[in-house]
C-alpha cells in the first residue's frame, strides 16, 4: 500500500468531503467552512495516516463507502478498501479523492453506471473475485486517469465495445478467468498506454484480427 507525507490539496478536498456530508446530514457548515484550515492544521500535526470512517460519514440515506470500509488517507488520495466485506452492492458516496479503489473478493453481481464516477482521480479499481455478470458501457467514463483495471475471477460473458474510451492512460487490464466468448474490435483500441492485458482461461476461440493495432506499448498480453 502506498506511503507518503500528505499534501495540502488532498487534506482540503477532504475537509470538503466532510463538509459535504454534514450538509447532506441537515446540519449547517456555515461556521464549520470558516475553520477549515484549522482543521487541515490539526490533521497535518496530528497524523500522517488518516483513516476516515465512522458516523462523520454517515448520511440520512444509508451508508456511506467510508462507513463500511477503511478510507486511508496517502499523498496520492484516499485508499478505499473494501476488500473481502462480502458486500453485494458498491457502497454509496465513494470520496473524490479516491485513487485506489478495492473491492476484490466480495459477492458483488452488478455494478452501476455511476458507480465509481465521483472519483475522477481513480487510479486503480480492483473489483477481482466477485460475481459480475456484465459491465456498463460508460463505467469509467469519468476515470480519465485510470491506470490499472482488476477484472478477474468473474463471470463476464462481453466486454462493451467503448467500456475503456475514456481511458488513454490505462496500462494494465486484467480479465483472466472469465467466461468471455468474444471481445469487440475496439475495445483496446483507446487506451494508448497499454502495456499488459491478462485474458488468460476464458472461453476465447479467436481474436478480432486488429483488436491490438492501436496498442503499440503492449509488453505482456
Amino acid at each position: 500500500m502506498p506511503a507518503g507525507k500528505h499534501n495540502s490539496s488532498f487534506l482540503e478536498l477532504v475537509v470538503r468531503e466532510y463538509l459535504r456530508k454534514l450538509n447532506r446530514m441537515g446540519v449547517s457548515t456555515a461556521m464549520v467552512t470558516t475553520t477549515s484550515s484549522t482543521v487541515i492544521s490539526l490533521i497535518i500535526i496530528s497524523t500522517t495516516v488518516v483513516t476516515i470512517h465512522g458516523s462523520i460519514m454517515e448520511t440520512k440515506d444509508g451508508k456511506d463507502a467510508c462507513d463500511v470500509c477503511p478510507c486511508v488517507l496517502y499523498d496520492q488520495g484516499i485508499y478505499v478498501d473494501c476488500s473481502s466485506r462480502n458486500l453485494k452492492t458498491v457502497p454509496k458516496n465513494i470520496p473524490e479523492a479516491s485513487f485506489v479503489i478495492d473491492l476484490n473478493n466480495n459477492s458483488l453481481e452488478y455494478i452501476p453506471q455511476n458507480a465509481f464516477s465521483n472519483a475522477t482521480k481513480l487510479k486503480c479499481l480492483f473489483l477481482a473475485k466477485n460475481q459480475i455478470r456484465e459491465l456498463p458501457e460508460s463505467l469509467l467514463a469519468n476515470n480519465t486517469e485510470i491506470r490499472q483495471i482488476r477484472l478477474s475471477y468473474n463471470m463476464l460473458q462481453e466486454l462493451p465495445e467503448s467500456i475503456f474510451a475514456s481511458n488513454g492512460e490505462l496500462k494494465t487490464i486484467e480479465v483472466l478467468h472469465n467466461i468471455l466468448e468474444k471481445l469487440p474490435e475496439k475495445v483496446f483500441a483507446y487506451p494508448n498506454n497499454l502495456e499488459l492485458i491478462n485474458l488468460e482461461d476464458n472461453r476465447l476461440e479467436h481474436l478480432p484480427h486488429n483488436i491490438f493495432f492501436n496498442a503499440p506499448t503492449l509488453k505482456t498480453l
